[in-house]
């Protein structure tokens, strides 16, 4: 279990890449990273993402871009790596139905 005071405190939403909305592609990536002492994300690296070569650029710039809580002398190292998150890419039509 990860330590409780790793907590988020900003998240901006990714921006869905021109690539995205050209093909009406939603989709999703699965981000791993670490936290500095500062609460800066770093060593972000894509576990999957679907479709290929469509979302991982935003997903990484998005991720890029939160900040969680500053190290707290109870963290350990293992408290501040390899969180993992899923970014998920959206789409509807205009009547509010999915776009695949």
């Amino acid at each position: 279990k990860r330590n409780e005071t790793v907590k988020p405190v900003k998240r901006s939403p990714p921006k869905f890449s021109p690539k995205a909305l050209r093909g009406n592609t939603s989709g999703f990536s699965v981000i791993l990273f670490d936290l500095d002492d500062a609460g800066k994300t770093i060593n972000h690296r894509i576990l999957a993402s679907w479709p290929p070569e469509i979302h991982e650029k935003t997903s990484v710039a998005a991720v890029e871009e939160w900040e969680y809580t500053p190290r707290q002398a109870s963290e350990g190292d293992a408290d501040r790596q390899n969180i993992i998150t899923t970014i998920r890419y959206d789409l509807a039509d205009g009547d509010g139905n999915p776009i695949y």
